[in-house]
């Protein structure tokens, strides 16, 4: 099995979007997506950061709040 890595704004939002969420749609200080059951803010990469990348810590928080295991995440990619 792959392991997880960091990985693009519009590849979250890519695998969001497989897990039917809906959005992006603009927040005050966030763009978030949803689905019926869910909402969930989508992290805006800071303009002077070196990586533009959503790292691992961040999508593992993402994926307990959603609930969604590990192994179903990597399945997206």
């Amino acid at each position: 099995m792959a392991s997880m890595g960091p990985i693009s704004r519009r590849e979250l939002i890519k695998r969001l979007s497989a897990l039917a969420f809906d959005g992006p749609f603009p927040g005050s200080r966030h763009d978030y997506m949803r689905r019926p059951t869910d909402q969930l803010k989508v992290p805006l990469p800071r303009a002077d950061a070196k990586s533009r990348e959503i790292g691992v810590e961040l999508q593992k928080r993402i994926l307990r709040e959603i609930g969604v295991s590990t192994k179903e995440w990597l399945a997206l990619g």
